[in-house]
């Protein structure tokens, strides 16, 4: 149930940022500009604008069934890159496989 309602959120935090850029592009203002007139914080406008940009990776949740994940499996490790991805590593993972995902995800 708590997925599903982090997923709504997430899905309209983006549609949300997503209508502003598409407004500002319409219009005839500054980035600062339109910000200021609706109120808007520029570096999070500024943020949502990069992620938009052609070539972004765009994130998608799927919901999983039930049963699909080990609720017994406990984290030995849990990595935050960035302040935005969240890595669990388990007991007996292979490090090769953690630097290939690191490595992916500084190249976001």
């Amino acid at each position: 149930m708590e997925e599903i309602t982090q997923q709504e959120e997430i899905k309209d935090k983006r549609e949300y940022w997503q209508a502003h850029s598409e407004a500002w592009q319409q219009s005839d203002q500054t980035q600062g500009e339109y910000c200021k007139q609706h109120g808007l914080n520029l570096k999070t406008f500024a943020y949502w604008r990069r992620r938009f940009k052609a070539g972004s990776p765009t994130v998608k949740l799927v919901r999983l069934p039930a049963g699909a994940i080990n609720q017994q499996t406990s984290s030995a490790l849990r990595v935050m890159v960035d302040g935005r991805y969240t890595i669990e590593v388990l007991d007996g993972f292979n490090p090769a496989t953690l630097g290939s995902v690191l490595e992916v995800l500084k190249r976001l």
